[in-house]
């Protein structure tokens, strides 16, 4: 299944969350995504609320 559909099905589940870690790469934000090591760049997450652990929850979009 593709990122963009998991987006999708992400989007319509009350509960459902993406866990990963994000990194600076040559001045760009990259978001790699723990279940499928999959990388994609945090800019596809726009408009999209985030949750940010660094030492306590932080919400964001």
């Amino acid at each position: 299944m593709g990122k963009l559909q998991r987006l999708k099905i992400i989007e319509s589940q009350s509960r459902a969350f993406l866990t990963g870690t994000a990194e600076k790469l040559n001045d760009e934000w990259v978001f790699f995504d723990d279940e499928c090591d999959e990388a994609s760049m945090l800019d596809d997450y726009l408009d999209q609320e985030i949750e940010f652990h660094g030492g306590q929850w932080k919400k964001g979009f």
